[in-house]
């Protein structure tokens, strides 16, 4: 049935964000059978724009030939990322008569949905003429079902790739890392600030390793002036083995984000046996079972960020016992369960 299926999104080992992540996690996993099609090239939404009537005439071309591909697998955002895959639907679906699918990454879609009635109407066309929508969070496909009275809707997790358990990190200094997009949505700068104003407690008790894309100046300079060198190690995006030193390194996965769907950084964290500390959004309540194998904060609350790390900074001994829960619970992640749950999904089209 693999083999059958084309997944669209953006796929490449050089373009930055989760759905990529969670991509490449598919193309590793499906092996051989694995047919992608990348919907960008680059990481310039500028350069993209430019260059999508040429992805329109590839993908066109790719169906035309490939004449193997049964289904569609559409992985998209909103916004921009929303219309691209649009397009090529209408193009799969109308003109190649393929069954489409649309995985919706990303925990704001339902608010993109109801910024303005026109984009509202043309979500609910797009939805409506799917043969299958996959959502990673319950809330989420929730609210669709209700407002749009769907009966073609599918719930599933992310891929995480299969790992063993690795013993615990002998860190003097305990280490959090982040992962993320360096916007004010994804709370990396409500953690800068609480370390700010607790710098001369903080030192030499932790550092955090901050790998991500962005606003990267700002970052930078809020490093510098507030003389946070010594606790917050700027990496930029990280990728391959730079991204897997990252989490062997680390002993905790942090992201105070104000909106999500079904974070890859912290089920990659999770499967290195790290705990969590992160805001209850999107599915992040389904896998962080809070003082289990996490602490769970308010969003926007830098004094609950402080409050979450200063508690393993008091309880390491959690730090171990946290991230042997984080593993137990990453495994359910594992490609053959997925695996098992994406095939039941495809036959049901």
């Amino acid at each position: 049935m693999f083999y059958k299926v084309l997944h669209v999104g953006p796929l490449g080992e050089n373009l930055q964000g989760g759905i990529n992540e969670v991509l490449l996690s598919y193309r590793r996993a499906f092996g051989d059978k694995f047919n992608g099609f990348s919907s960008i090239k680059y990481n310039n939404k500028l350069i993209n724009l430019l260059l999508f009537p040429l992805v329109i005439l590839k993908f066109s071309i790719f169906l035309l030939v490939n004449k193997k591909i049964e289904i569609i697998h559409f992985h998209s955002a909103s916004n921009g990322s929303f219309y691209r895959k649009s397009i090529l639907f209408i193009i799969a679906k109308f003109i190649f008569s393929k069954k489409c699918v649309f995985q919706i990454h990303g925990g704001h879609f339902y608010a993109f949905f109801k910024k303005r009635k026109w984009i509202g109407a043309y979500v609910s066309f797009v939805f409506s003429k799917l043969d299958g929508i996959i959502f990673l969070v319950k809330e989420q496909r929730s609210q669709f079902i209700e407002e749009l009275s769907l009966n073609n809707t599918y719930l599933i997790n992310n891929i995480i790739d299969f790992r063993e358990y690795e013993a615990q990190k002998e860190n003097t200094t305990i280490k959090l890392l982040f992962l993320g997009k360096i916007t004010p949505a994804k709370g990396i700068f409500d953690l800068v600030d609480s370390v700010k104003e607790n710098k001369d407690y903080l030192l030499g008790k932790i550092q955090i390793i901050v790998g991500g894309s962005g606003d990267d100046i700002k970052l930078k300079d809020l490093i510098k002036t507030n003389g946070l060198e010594n606790i917050i190690l700027f990496r930029g995006w990280l990728k391959g083995s730079s991204k897997v030193n990252a989490y062997k390194e680390s002993d905790i996965i942090i992201l105070p984000s104000y909106t999500e769907a079904m974070p890859m950084s912290i089920l990659e964290g999770m499967s290195y046996s790290m705990p969590v500390i992160a805001t209850p959004v999107g599915s992040i309540p389904e896998f962080v079972q809070n003082n289990q194998n996490g602490i769970l904060i308010q969003i926007k609350n830098k004094k609950a960020i402080l409050e979450a790390i200063d508690y393993y900074i008091k309880n390491s001994d959690k730090i171990i016992d946290h991230g042997k829960k984080s593993y137990e619970i990453s495994k359910n992640y594992f490609p053959d369960i997925f695996m098992q749950k994406i095939s039941n999904i495809y036959m049901d089209l």
